[in-house]
């Protein structure tokens, strides 16, 4: 398929949509990265600026994204 994009609705590839994990974001290292939409530049990620956040468990497991 390469580069090209396919249109599809959001229900057919979500479990659920929601707004995301709220908090401040710190450079102190944690086991959580702490992606932004401002982290994302031209559909890229550069994860050397990606910052981390303190989460607890339930909310890691409400918010994570999971492969697929």
């Amino acid at each position: 398929m390469g580069n090209e994009w396919r249109e599809v609705s959001l229900a057919s590839i979500c479990r659920e949509v929601r707004y995301g994990y709220t908090a401040s974001a710190t450079d102190k290292p944690t086991a959580t990265r702490f992606l932004r939409v401002t982290d994302i530049v031209s559909g890229s990620i550069n994860w050397n600026n990606v910052r981390y956040c303190e989460i607890s468990e339930k909310e890691f497991a409400r918010y994570r994204l999971i492969p697929g």
